[in-house]
């Protein structure tokens, strides 16, 4: 008994059952890992997008604002996962049914081991372009084990790099700031330059909030070991509204001030090349941690789901590594990345259902035992129509935010679902009335 305590406590993560009080962190570890987790390469290619259409304060508005909206998604569904403790793949057992939720797994799991791959890829590039003497598919390798080492010990791991990472990632973004913006020629240099394009301020929106919205769907991986709701609230905005902004206003101040927003070429030619590689390998590499770690807790669930109890979770770190290794050494990173954005369109769709579910209909106000005790062996169609329904709203109508319309459009059509089903199975179950002669 102690021996299968202590491999679920080091290794399985409770990835099949809720987090015990014991195990719960503080705010700080929560800030840590979600700071973390949102530290990527990402934020400068959004910020090139925008500087090319935008004026400068339009394009600070347009990330404050579509960075609020994807706070918002990740603060909701974080909460659920602090509340019941259990993963956003266990959660879905209790929406779509034990088998219905390996239609999520399997999509969670390739974005996040495509993500890794794609990832790992391009950071390899980058440290080879400042240190040639290091070949790129070696970086790549080295960034995808040194993740899976800390993707294996766990929420504790993500919780160690991210504290130790987040203040001199904060730290160093700021002096890189202050020296991007004076190697630009200042910051009045910056507001007055004015874009040769233009660019429609929703669309600008509709960029920053596909970014990282399916991410957001799937914070309640990491919220669920926080102690308080409050503090993963705080966490996602300090994720996304601050850090990812800081990263993002970062490359604006370059784009505009000297014409592109490669951050990491300028801060070489000023000679901050070790300040760059630090920001970007400590970032990526948290980000690639938490990446990984979905993955395995996506195929446990689905692994578990159908009675492969013998594929733990370390096993499918070491599955996810491999597979992540190969995505990036093979060449695949280039032609992956398509496929990896129509995903994650569709995928938000998830987060509509299971809202709608917990804060709608009521399931919030149960006690997460007696949820897990009430999910289905089987399929729940009500949740697969919804999800179903609202990835093809999300993928086939053009305009507005895409990832956010199948959101809604999902929850919406899961709330009618579930009161039509209500009511046609309160109609079966009432007694027959009798009728006087």
């Amino acid at each position: 008994m102690p021996e299968a305590t202590s491999f679920q406590t080091r290794f399985q993560d409770f990835a099949l059952e809720p987090v015990p009080d014991s195990q719960r962190r503080g705010l700080f570890s929560s800030v840590a890992v979600f700071c973390g987790w949102v530290v990527t390469t990402t934020p400068l290619l959004v910020a090139g997008l925008l500087a090319g259409g935008l004026p400068f304060w339009q394009a600070i508005a347009a990330l404050l604002v579509g960075t609020l909206i994807t706070a918002t998604v990740g603060a909701l569904v974080a909460t659920l996962g602090q509340t019941t403790g259990l993963t956003s793949y266990y959660m879905s057992r209790i929406v779509y049914g034990a088998k219905g939720s390996s239609v999520v797994s399997v999509l969670v799991g390739v974005l996040a081991v495509g993500f890794l791959g794609v990832v790992a890829s391009f950071l390899g590039a980058i440290f080879n372009a400042n240190v040639p003497f290091v070949p790129a598919p070696v970086a790549s390798v080295v960034i995808i084990l040194v993740s899976a080492v800390i993707a294996l010990v766990g929420y504790r791991g993500l919780s160690a790099v991210g504290r130790a990472a987040i203040p001199l990632l904060w730290a160093l973004a700021l002096f890189a700031l202050w020296r991007v913006a004076d190697a630009a020629g200042g910051l009045d240099k910056v507001v007055a330059f004015v874009p040769k394009g233009t660019l429609n301020f929703g669309v600008a929106v509709t960029i920053v909030v596909a970014d990282w919205v399916t991410g957001a769907t799937f914070s309640a991986d990491i919220a669920r070991y926080s102690a308080k709701a409050r503090h993963v609230v705080l966490a996602s905005y300090l994720a996304w509204v601050v850090t990812y902004c800081l990263l993002a206003i970062m490359a604006l101040v370059a784009y505009y001030g000297t014409g592109t927003s490669d951050v990491i070429a300028l801060l070489s030619k000023i000679g901050l090349v070790l300040a760059a590689l630090i920001i970007f390998m400590l970032g990526v590499i948290t980000a690639a941690d938490v990446n990984l770690y979905a993955f395995s807790l996506a195929f446990t669930n689905l692994s578990d789901a159908f009675g492969l109890r013998q594929m733990a979770r370390p096993i499918w770190i070491v599955i996810g590594a491999v597979l992540a290794a190969l995505i990036s050494l093979l060449g695949y990173a280039a032609t992956f990345l398509p496929f990896l954005l129509t995903v994650g369109t569709i995928v938000p769709a998830f987060a509509g259902v299971v809202l709608v579910h917990y804060y709608i209909l009521g399931a919030r106000r149960r006690a997460a035992s007696v949820l897990i005790a009430q999910i289905e062996p089987g399929v729940r169609w009500t949740g697969i129509i919804s999800l179903v329904g609202g990835a093809a709203v999300a993928f086939f109508i053009s305009g507005g935010i895409p990832a956010l319309q199948g959101l809604i459009a999902a929850g919406v059509l899961y709330g009618v679902l579930e009161l039509m089903y209500e009511r046609v199975l309160a109609r079966s179950t009432a007694p027959s009335r009798l009728v006087n002669p």
